[in-house]
């Protein structure tokens, strides 16, 4: 898979909601199945799946998340063929 998803803006809307948006290509989005959203309380932390298979046009997610006082977000691009990026 030769695109990768950039977040542009994160924030705590509150003590439990998240507000995620992103960036990758419309030419990438029919070779992804879609995208799965990770977090961890530090950078180089263990990242675990809060959010699963979200659509592949979907560049913007408000969802509820058990918020740390550090929270770190990763975005995956699923390819149809198989693997992550």
């Amino acid at each position: 898979l030769e695109y990768s998803p950039q977040i542009t803006v994160k924030a705590a809307l509150d003590d439990e909601t998240v507000n995620l948006e992103w960036d990758f290509p419309e030419e990438g989005e029919a070779k992804i199945t879609g995208f799965n959203i990770l977090q961890a309380e530090t950078e180089s932390g263990n990242f675990e799946l809060v959010k699963k298979e979200v659509s592949p046009s979907t560049r913007k997610l408000v969802f509820k998340a058990k918020l740390a006082p550090s929270n770190y977000f990763k975005i995956q691009a699923l390819a149809k063929k198989g693997g992550y990026r």
